[in-house]
């Protein structure tokens, strides 16, 4: 688990610094990228 961790930091650290300047609203989705879940929900 720790690999897959350590890939997908990778990938949202370039994600990060590469900043979109488009004209998208707020509570608008436009493109997403989701990681693996690392943790677990307790209800």
């Amino acid at each position: 688990m720790d690999r897959f961790f350590d890939e997908w930091n990778e990938i949202k650290k370039e994600l990060t610094k590469n900043e979109r300047k488009l004209g998208i609203k707020s509570r608008e989705i436009f493109w997403a990228n989701i990681g693996q879940n690392i943790g677990y929900e307790q209800n």
